[in-house]
């Protein structure tokens, strides 16, 4: 409630409805281009939160979006790290101030900052990101080095836990959060390429989130298919909803002919 008016974050419309407190009619509604999260007014301005659509595997991030409390214009739209907000605020500068001085003490955050600035002064890239989320990873970012040594036989129903390195050769964070995952999977697949493991096969989650070019070891947890014979295992970075890395290129798994035997053999 403002100067007897309400403001009211409607996300179904991707706006700000504005409503005379008296008579209960609807005065004005504020395009905004997303699902409004969150609003802040001063005087002249009007800060909304703009959430990035969580339907879509797009790469939209969350907004700040400023109006002009004369015009109702856009007049600055500033993306924020991460797919959602859920308020906004004004703070008091001398918190303002103290929030600043804190994330330079904190561990975390700076290393994190550090990694980044490093990788970008350095490297041959800038990260897209900061620290990890699980969003949607672009085309071009999903590319890995997977390095294994596949047993030559294994047998039939067994569960393999095999030693895999990962390395992460796009320019994003790979995490295995939501809501996106990214985690090591594979597939089994005849000699005509076709699937032998009908299914969802089982995912084995990054142990820590992964910086761009950094490697790390995962344990890969593998279903032997029942039936015995030849089969091709490929062992490969998956991110679920989105897409095989595989699919992207070959380079970004590793396979092999294994024989799958029964006990008895």
């Amino acid at each position: 409630m403002v100067d007897g008016q309400w403001f009211v974050c409607d996300s179904a419309a991707d706006s700000i409805a504005v409503f005379d407190a008296g008579t209960r009619r609807a005065i004005r509604r504020i395009p905004c281009g997303g699902w409004t999260r969150g609003l802040a007014i001063t005087p002249d301005f009007a800060f909304v939160g703009v959430s990035g659509d969580r339907l879509t595997k797009g790469r939209r991030r969350a907004e700040l979006v400023v109006l002009d409390r004369v015009t109702w214009e856009t007049v600055a739209r500033y993306p924020l790290p991460s797919r959602e907000v859920y308020d906004v605020t004004i703070l008091p500068q001398p918190l303002v101030d103290g929030l600043r001085a804190g994330f330079q003490h904190n561990a975390t955050r700076t290393g994190e900052a550090a990694r980044h600035d490093l990788l970008r002064d350095v490297g041959t890239f800038e990260p897209s990101t900061i620290w990890p989320v699980g969003e949607a990873l672009a085309e071009t970012d999903a590319r890995c080095a997977i390095v294994a040594t596949l047993p030559q036989t294994c047998m039939a129903g067994d569960l393999l836990e095999l030693s895999v390195t990962v390395t992460n050769l796009g320019s994003a964070f790979f995490t295995s959060a939501p809501p996106f995952p990214t985690t090591l999977s594979y597939r089994w697949t005849d000699a005509r390429g076709n699937t032998i493991v009908p299914g969802r096969a089982t995912r084995s989650p990054l142990p820590a989130s992964l910086a761009p070019r950094v490697m790390a070891p995962v344990v890969c947890r593998i279903g032997v298919p029942a039936t015995p014979g030849d089969a091709v295992l490929t062992i490969t970075l998956v991110q679920d909803g989105v897409r095989w890395f595989d699919e992207i290129g070959r380079e970004n798994a590793v396979s092999a002919q294994i024989r799958v035997v029964t006990r008895e053999a």
